[in-house]
């Protein structure tokens, strides 16, 4: 199974087998990921509800030539839900391809419940991926606030579908062993 997800993000970020890209070369994609999620919500306040938890899907990618590629990918999150309107969710990500070859992500976003806009950021990576940054805006869709309306206490809960769109994901790999 290692065999086909490196192979996925292999072309995901737009390298070859033999690792073609030069260090520091500029690189740009468009991606969704469509995701679940699991964890639990509780009230932390009285107009107050976080949720702590694990999202889980699969990154559509559209490279240049128009191909649509993917990969999979897992992420911890918090979301808090203020109010009957606001939101703020953040976290971190990580695709692992092989015991050697990983590469991880952090987000943050805030808006409105349903709906927040904000940053999905390249960390670091490993192996091939050793010295990946890079950086894309984001907009994130949940339906939380549906599921978490009216929990009383401490629940545990599941979202059956979310996703997440990468709109400019711009990145570069300094280093790294090709």
């Amino acid at each position: 199974m290692a065999a086909p997800v490196r192979a996925l993000l292999l072309v995901l970020f737009g390298l070859s087998c033999s690792g073609s890209v030069s260090a520091e070369q500029a690189q740009s994609l468009k991606a969704v990921i469509s995701w679940t999620g699991s964890g639990r919500v509780m009230q932390i306040g009285t107009d107050a509800t976080e949720f702590l938890g694990a999202l889980k899907g699969i990154m559509y990618v559209e490279t240049s030539e128009g191909q649509l590629n993917e990969a999979f990918i897992e992420c911890t999150a918090k979301q808090t839900l203020e109010g009957k309107s606001e939101t703020s969710i953040s976290g971190n990500c990580g695709i692992v391809i092989s015991g050697e070859d990983t590469i991880y992500a952090a987000y943050q976003c805030r808006g409105v419940q349903g709906a927040c806009s904000g940053r999905f950021t390249l960390t670091d990576g490993t192996g091939k991926f050793k010295g990946i940054s890079g950086q894309s805006p984001m907009t994130l869709r949940s339906p939380l606030r549906h599921l978490a309306h009216d929990l009383q206490g401490v629940e545990t809960i599941t979202v059956s579908h979310g996703v997440i769109i990468l709109s400019d994901l711009s990145y570069s790999i300094q280093g790294g062993s090709r």
